[in-house]
């Protein structure tokens, strides 16, 4: 999986991506999620594509944060759009919306401030409440 992902070829992605979509063989696989979804942020925007559908596709909040995370190492819009997206959506697993949340500052600067005071003057969970406030006064 590793060298699929360092050669940046496209015709990578399905191959990887199929590991984010089915059971794994190790009893301890999050692991493996989690490096499929960051060999999957090295394949560009057909990587993004990937990592999008399988966030749509799961519930399993492991998974999700796995995948948040793959996002969190990729560039570009749909990337950072897929982020204040999950930042945003309080239905999400607090941990899978923290991946988000914390990658923000870094990938759009003093943009991410005003997006963030935002969240949280909507937010209805104490922890994320917390986490924005902390990221906002260690960010900006």
């Amino acid at each position: 999986m590793q060298a699929l992902g360092r050669l940046r070829d496209p015709a990578a992605v399905a191959a990887i991506a199929n590991y984010l979509a089915g059971p794994t063989e190790f009893s301890d696989g999050n692991w493996l999620y989690e490096y499929a979804a960051l060999q999957l942020a090295n394949l560009g925007d057909a990587g993004v594509a990937a990592l999008l559908d399988a966030l749509a596709k799961t519930k399993d909040p492991e998974r999700r944060r796995a995948i948040a995370e793959g996002i969190s190492h990729s560039s570009g819009a749909r990337a950072l759009e897929a982020l204040r997206a999950i930042a945003a959506d309080t239905n999400d697993d607090p941990e899978v919306r923290a991946v988000a949340i914390r990658i923000l500052p870094d990938l759009e600067g003093e943009a991410a401030a005003g997006y963030l005071k935002r969240l949280l003057a909507s937010e209805p969970d104490a922890r994320i409440r917390r986490l924005l406030n902390f990221t906002l006064h260690d960010r900006y």
